[in-house]
């Protein structure tokens, strides 16, 4: 079938609709954020904003290991007493690694501070263990949800997850808080995320935790699952290191402006990309598990939902190469000039990690995790490698455009790699569905 044919097809079906469900809260959410921009870009400056980099770099980081990632495995058993005594194992999980971060921003966090090269960042680290507290409470009742198809509910937390952050930081900016009202918006966004899927949890679910939730049973899905912590959390973290190299290393190499401005084009450009590729993520995860446990073609659903991203992403990619310097002044202010110089070079990468989704969906689906932690660990080598030679040899842009190609290669290559696995392993057409 032709790309373009698969693409329109990809618009009429189930997936397209439930993902519209997520894109539509996802949308609101980015609107909000869009619309606060132009006034926070003149609250704030690239200086403040790079130490919200640094804070949201380390909770991004110690995020992916505060769940073992084994909310993943929420969506995948066909029993959902199963599922639920899953939930619970990763709600455990989260709630012990909040207590461990808490007990080391006690005895360290100024240590740690310094080390990073900021100690302005000391008192915000307070802050770092109830944030992972609510984020991964957050990833165990979304994947139960996407589990259940509450799409609409997931959506619904996204808007208020959106407006507490952008109403917070506006707010705290009006009263010239500083950086201070930058980390608190993103603290009362995160918690009105979980509360609101936690007031959304219907009595029928309430009810089934009560009666299927029990420790031998977690224990137990907890060695059954193991693959999640051993591969996907490592994998995980890989990428989630090499995601927040940039605002770490452009500050000790350069400084803290310099963080910002990369920061600012960063928050413009892959807000939207997380907001959409997190909705086709967990509508994909849901229904990869459902096609793979049919013995469906997934080749089919991938490149439909792969071909539909790109094709979604190509326009605002191509405007944002085109005008990004323009764009970034004319919205926030002459002092963003060189952020959006900036973006023009991460559009590159971005577009890319935009339609790769599906492809890191799939992997986790077909329990290769074991490859995308070899994928994600030369990815973080390369980046390394970027940043250090481009912070001793190179410009900010210079580093940026390097550091940016690379991603824009690794996320072009993963995708390709998987139309070719699922090409190669799909089902014949007189093969039992």
């Amino acid at each position: 079938m032709r790309a373009g044919a698969i693409v329109r097809e990809a618009v009429a079906s189930t997936f397209a609709r439930h993902t519209a469900m997520l894109v539509s809260g996802t949308a609101v959410g980015y609107i909000l954020t869009a619309l606060a921009s132009p006034l926070l870009g003149r609250l704030y400056s690239p200086a403040d904003f790079g130490l919200l980099a640094l804070f949201a770099s380390l909770v991004g980081i110690l995020g992916e290991a505060a769940t073992a990632r084994y909310e993943l495995a929420i969506v995948l058993p066909e029993r959902d007493e199963e599922a639920a005594n899953l939930v619970a194992l990763t709600a455990g999980v989260v709630v012990a690694a909040s207590l461990a971060a808490l007990a080391l921003v006690a005895l360290a966090g100024g240590a740690f501070a310094r080390l990073l090269g900021s100690p302005e960042l000391t008192p915000f680290l307070w802050w770092v263990p109830p944030v992972l507290l609510a984020l991964g409470l957050d990833a165990a009742l979304s994947h139960w949800m996407t589990r259940r198809r509450a799409f609409l509910r997931l959506s619904a937390m996204q808007i208020g997850r959106s407006a507490g952050t952008a109403l917070t930081q506006v707010g705290a900016g009006l009263a010239r808080a500083g950086s201070a009202g930058l980390v608190a918006g993103r603290v009362v966004g995160e918690a009105c995320g979980f509360a609101g899927l936690a007031l959304q949890l219907r009595p029928a679910d309430r009810e089934l935790f009560r009666r299927s939730i029990r420790l031998p049973e977690i224990l137990r899905l907890a060695r059954a699952y193991s693959d999640f912590p051993r591969f996907s959390m490592p994998q995980g973290l890989l990428n989630a290191v090499s995601q927040s190299l940039p605002p770490f290393l452009l500050a000790a190499f350069y400084d803290t402006s310099v963080a910002g401005l990369y920061a600012m084009g960063h928050r413009l450009l892959y807000l939207p990309a997380r907001f959409i590729g997190q909705a086709v993520r967990q509508v994909y995860l849901q229904r990869a598990s459902e096609t793979r446990a049919r013995g469906g073609d997934l080749h089919r659903l991938f490149t439909r939902a792969t071909l539909g991203l790109a094709a979604l992403g190509a326009l605002p990619a191509l405007a944002m190469v085109l005008w990004g310097p323009d764009l970034f002044r004319l919205a926030l202010g002459p002092q963003w000039g060189e952020a959006g110089v900036y973006a023009r070079w991460m559009t590159l990468w971005l577009y890319f990690a935009f339609v790769n989704p599906p492809a890191m969906v799939l992997m986790q689906v077909l329990r290769l995790q074991h490859l995308l932690l070899a994928y994600d660990a030369t990815l973080l080598v390369a980046r390394c490698a970027a940043f250090v030679l481009g912070g001793m040899l190179l410009s900010p842009l210079a580093t940026i455009a390097l550091f940016s190609l690379i991603g824009a290669l690794f996320n072009a290559a993963l995708p390709a790699a998987l139309w070719w696995h699922t090409r190669r392993t799909r089902p014949s057409p007189e093969a039992p569905r």
